[in-house]
């Protein structure tokens, strides 16, 4: 499948992943399972995989080694985060629900020493236990999370730049703009709000590239 339409076959996989992703949120809020998730996980790799392989393939005919080399990168990360996600999201459940836990029975602490009219010093303690588990239980999360953004940011200025590179290629040009354009304004406070509809957007002309350079090497008929 890869070898015969992979430009169709990345527009359709990521058509098929914004229907399968709202699919699969409806039927896990009304039937949450580690099943459902894991099997969510796996179809979302598949279909990573099969869009990215567009890029490269796109990358490979116009011969632009770096969209070719951050598709590749792009397709390899999607599947190791997902697998980090299969692999680990039955530990993050436990450590949250006991994390939930000791909040809640801080907070009864609390809320009976205010209602006994305790004195300052020991309000404080238990606010400042509540305080050290938040931050026993997110700052490692923080970490990773930071870690993971500052890697995504680099990697997508360099999609977008590659993309740009494509001058042969009808929208890459504007896409690869757009791109960059809505990475800039979402590191900015305000510029969240434009970069979401912008973003959005570049999702979009990313499909119509695939399309269309689907039909011009006659994938399409």
């Amino acid at each position: 499948m890869f070898n015969k339409k992979p430009l169709m076959c990345a527009g359709i996989s990521a058509i098929l992943l914004v229907f399968i992703s709202l699919i699969f949120t409806a039927v896990n809020v009304v039937f949450h399972s580690v099943a459902i998730n894991i099997i969510s996980y796996v179809v979302y790799a598949i279909l990573s995989s099969y869009y990215f392989y567009g890029f490269y393939y796109l990358g490979r005919k116009y011969k632009n080694n770096l969209l070719s080399v951050m598709s590749v990168i792009g397709a390899v990360s999607i599947v190791l985060i997902y697998l980090a996600m299969i692999i680990g999201g039955g530990t993050f459940e436990s450590k949250f629900d006991q994390f939930n836990q000791t909040v809640s029975q801080q907070e009864a602490v609390l809320n009976n020493l205010i209602a006994t009219n305790a004195s300052t010093e020991q309000i404080a303690v238990v606010q400042g236990a509540m305080g050290k588990s938040f931050i026993e239980f997110f700052g490692t999360y923080l970490v990773y999370l930071m870690v993971f953004l500052f890697v995504w940011l680099i990697g997508a200025v360099l999609f977008d730049v590659a993309l740009i590179k494509l001058k042969k290629v009808e929208y890459a040009r504007v896409t690869g703009i757009i791109g960059l354009v809505s990475i800039g304004l979402a590191l900015s406070v305000f510029g969240i709000f434009l970069a979401v509809p912008l973003m959005i957007a570049y999702s979009v002309m990313l499909i119509v590239i695939l399309f269309s350079q689907a039909k011009k090497f006659k994938e399409i008929r």
